[in-house]
This record gives C-alpha cells, structure tokens and sequence, in this order.
C-alpha cells in the first residue's frame, strides 16, 4: 500500500489569479498557498510566479505593493 506522505521535493498549493488596474491597465496577479504550511505568497505578476516555481526563489516584494492579500483572503 503507498504511503499518503508526499514524496521528496513534491509540493502542492492553491493558485489564486486574478487583475488589478495598474497604470489604468489590467494586469494579472497571482498567489500561491502552500498546502502543507498554510504559508501564502503574493506575485505582482505572472513572470514573477512562474519564476518562483521554476526556481523556487521568491521575488523581492514590491516598494509599494498595488493590491493586498485582502483582496483573495
């Protein structure tokens, strides 16, 4: 019988996608929520996320983020 614990380096999250106006332009953000910490994390864009999951390296936040947690909490 398998195991239910996940295997080594696999991770799981919820993606939340959605778009602000920014420069009275659509832009699309992201957020991930890991589903074994409960951890989340805001991406000011789209390249920012897949960045985070090809390198698994965060982006340095935004000096002045435009849309907050709030928003998808």
């Amino acid at each position: 019988m398998r195991s239910m614990q996940p295997e080594s380096g696999y991770k799981s999250y919820i993606l939340r996608v959605w778009q602000v106006e920014r420069d009275d332009q659509p832009t699309t953000v992201a957020a991930l929520e890991d589903c074994q910490t409960n951890e989340r994390q805001a991406f000011p864009s789209l390249t920012a996320l897949l960045e985070f999951l090809e390198t698994g390296k965060s982006p340095a936040p935004p000096a002045a983020p435009d849309f907050q947690f709030d928003e998808w909490l």
